[in-house]
């Protein structure tokens, strides 16, 4: 309870050093600060307001004027104790003034608020909508959108069955696109922040300096225990320790006949989750990647989703509708000088809007291909019955003819077919369609193969072969595995001595459909007499498959963060002069000189480089290894060089896109220390928090259910009274009604000048063995 005598309101300009304003009088009975929340025992955020009214004793017109401001965080608002303790803290409302026009005392009315109802049209920084973040960087950065930049104190409802993740959310990650609409409109932040605490199953509001998300069954009290709530707390989204707080319930006084009413005990509780999984497994631009450069020396982004078997191998994009360019007009070569401007737009453009990805052989001529291939960078989870798939696929192999000498000789698939261009999909690495030869069930999924382009005399023009395939229905070996896409190299050369072969493969097209799920719908049942049911809306989940963006997905090593220093890029460049082939650009990263005597000093000493690849948030090596022959450190006149490109091929991204710069994170690990992995079925176990069950092994919407039956198990008693004393919305209260109950504040508003609070309490009741029945069903 708050004490009701000493209290001080004072108004704070920021923009001016945090002065204090001049001492004002306020009108007796207007001092009224309200926490908003409901009338039941599952609020999810309750904003705060402070109202007052000020008085003017000399009649002056707008005196008060210059507390108009359209800046929403210039004045602060602070109630302080006697021991000048912070009670509450908020902001003005900006660009709002309104007095009567009388020639008296007078008195203007004013309204602060701690921001969470502004965050209304407010948004997250724009990196946050793209790739994943933990729970906690979410929650901080919507706070943080207030304006009042308050330590977080967490309690959560639910734990992680994995020991190393638990209740700690900095380990528990989402995807920011879960908070892109379907016109792709980004959520604001108040609509994340309240999607999140009805998806934790926790409340929050600010109090003494400090924003409190408290679990719905935290409030577990017993008369013969020592009761307290363990916080995780955060400053400004870093971990600083934990503070346990202690209950101590307030016995209450009412004023004047309070109502009282009960509460039903619930039926069902039903859980909605929009796991919106797509029905094609792949990225839309798994074949296509757009991309701008504003740089005329500057290389295209690396290839996403794909990764290469073979050093030697390039992965880049190009036309495959048209014929090939020569190597020695590449449209990003630094060498190109002598092409106009115009002329290098043109080429940029062309490639730009109508390339697509391909798998090049840089000259090296594959007879045997069952080891040269580009696969998908991260093989698909798929877990869902019926397990089946559908698959399409256009592969396009570009022809090569080493010798000029005569016209491009005639082709048919006796020379080059099934058995030059080949695929494979892989289930856990076992081939499960494939025309490759080495599957002994090629034959019932040998491409259609057909030739493309008229008879040339050069390299320039060369044919290509197409090859095509669509299957309907194919049932996989058993639920639950990974599925790996593998595309190989051209394979065979020198046919009939006209030196030709498959120098570069590419796809037109290519879909893998899948049984999708379209909402994850959850009933947690109880065989009573009652009838009421209420339904939860959560925007995330458990789920083991990678296909929905909205699923929690766990990592346990952002704790090994400290074992990493970061060194930041600060423009790339091609150099032309020095590089060997075979490696996949002539793309260096700019570095600082500092930055690239560390990295070449850890080189040097067998430490290892990594990096963070942009959208993603685990560490992949990078590979320091090369030959004698090439440099993977260059200085230029007095600009420094690095060449990164990571172990499995891809290359280190630092391009324009948009006229923004989108570079990845780059490291050194300074120790050895093994990583974490967390299996994947982990992220369909969950356990409710404060049970003392070790692990319940339950889809995380079953444990949501469940903790809403496990808070309102009985009939509860609601009361709505005036009381005594000013409350807080923390701490618990008691009262004599039917014998002695416990009750949480779900609504509040205290007359700070009188002393009084009217409240709306919920008895709190928690009983985590209450018996229920469970039904998940997925929709498609």
């Amino acid at each position: 309870m708050i004490p009701a005598s000493n209290l001080t309101i004072t108004i704070v300009n920021t923009a001016v050093n945090n002065m204090p304003l001049d001492e004002e009088f306020a009108q007796k009975g207007t001092l009224e600060l309200k926490w908003n929340g409901g009338d039941d025992r599952h609020q999810y955020m309750m904003p705060s307001e402070l109202n007052f009214s000020m008085e003017v004793i000399d009649a002056q017109d707008l005196a008060f004027k210059h507390l108009f401001t359209g800046n929403e965080k210039q004045y602060q608002v602070v109630i302080t104790n006697e021991n000048s303790d912070v009670i509450w803290r908020g902001h003005l409302l900006p660009e709002q003034y309104e007095e009567p026009y009388e020639h008296k005392i007078l008195y203007v009315n004013f309204t602060a608020t701690d921001g969470l109802a502004r965050l209304k049209g407010k948004r997250l920084p724009g990196e946050l909508y793209k790739g994943r973040h933990s729970v906690i960087t979410i929650i901080n950065e919507c706070l943080k959108q207030t304006n009042l930049e308050l330590p977080l104190y967490f309690s959560p409802a639910i734990r992680n069955d994995f020991a190393a993740v638990g209740t700690d959310y900095t380990k528990i990650f989402v995807d920011g696109g879960t908070y892109l609409g379907t016109s792709n409109k980004p959520d604001d932040c108040y609509k994340i922040l309240e999607g999140l605490l009805e998806t934790l199953g926790c409340s929050l509001f600010t109090y003494q300096d400090k924003w409190f998300i408290t679990a719905h069954n935290a409030y577990e009290f017993d008369a013969f225990s020592s009761n307290l709530i363990q916080y995780y707390v955060y400053d400004d989204g870093e971990f600083t320790g934990f503070e346990d707080m202690f209950i101590n319930p307030d016995v209450v006084n009412f004023e004047a006949t309070p109502q009282v009413s009960l509460l039903p005990p619930l039926k069902k509780v039903t859980v909605n989750w929009p796991v919106d999984e797509p029905e094609n497994i792949l990225p839309d631009d798994i074949i296509q990647q757009p991309y701008e450069t504003n740089l005329q020396w500057q290389n295209p982004p690396a290839i996403k989703y794909w990764s290469r078997s073979q050093g030697y191998m390039g992965l880049r994009q190009e036309p495959l509708g048209e014929r090939r360019l020569p190597d020695n007009i590449s449209v990003w070569s630094a060498g190109n000088l002598s092409l106009s401007d115009d002329e290098v737009a043109r080429r940029r453009n062309m490639v730009s809007s109508e390339q697509y990805v391909v798998m090049t052989q840089n000259g090296i001529v594959v007879q045997d291909n069952r080891n040269h291939y580009m696969e998908l960078s991260q093989p698909v989870y798929l877990k869902s019955v019926p397990d089946y798939i559908s698959f399409s696929i256009t592969l396009v192999g570009i022809f090569n003819f080493i010798d000029n000498s005569g016209p491009f000789p005639a082709l048919d698939e006796t020379l080059y077919g099934n058995d030059n261009l080949n695929y494979a999909i892989l289930y856990d690495g076992q081939m499960i369609i494939s025309n490759h030869p080495d599957y002994i069930n090629r034959d019932a999924y040998l491409l259609d193969i057909n030739f493309e382009g008229g008879s040339v005399n050069n390299a320039a023009n060369p044919k290509r072969i197409v090859g095509s395939l669509s299957i309907e229905d194919l049932q996989l070996p058993y639920p639950g595995g990974e599925l790996q896409l593998r595309i190989y190299s051209g394979a065979g050369g020198n046919i009939n001595n006209n030196n030709i072969y498959i120098d570069t493969v590419g796809m037109r097209n290519l879909r893998i459909i899948y049984t999708a799920d379209k909402e994850q719908v959850t009933t947690v049942s109880r065989d009573i007499d009652w009838t009421t049911e209420i339904e939860i809306d959560t925007i995330h989940g458990g789920n083991v498959n990678d296909l929905s963006i909205s699923h929690f997905t766990l990592d346990a090593t952002d704790n090994l963060l400290a074992n990493y220093t970061e060194y930041t890029p600060i423009g790339s460049r091609e150099l032309t002069t020095g590089y060997v082939p075979p490696y996949t650009t002539n793309q260096y990263i700019e570095v600082s000189q500092a930055d690239y005597n560390a990295l070449e000093t850890a080189v040097n000493d067998g430490k290892e480089l990594y990096g963070i690849i942009t959208d993603t948030f685990n560490y992949t090596q990078i590979r320091t290894s090369y030959p004698a022959s090439f440099p993977m450190f260059r200085i230029v006149g007095n600009q420094y060089y690095v060449y990164l490109e990571y172990v499995d091929g891809r290359v280190f991204n630092y391009y324009v896109l948009a006229g923004d710069v989108i570079k990845d994170q780059l490291f050194i690990y300074n120790q050895t220390t093994a990583q974490t992995n967390i299996p994947r079925e982990f992220r369909e176990l969950w356990s409710r928090s404060n049970i003392d069950t070790l692990n319940e092994n339950k889809r995380y919407t079953a444990v949501r259910a469940q903790l809403v039956h496990d808070t309102q198990p009985a009939a509860l008693v609601k009361i709505d009274a005036s009381v005594f004393g000013l409350l807080d919305p923390w701490t618990m209260l008691q009262y004599n009604i039917d014998g002695v109950k416990r009750f949480i504040t779900t609504d509040l508003s205290l007359q700070l000048d009188e002393g009084m609070s009217q409240v709306t309490m919920v008895e709190n009741i928690y009983q985590p063995d209450v018996e229920t029945t469970t039904t998940i069903i997925n929709e498609e």
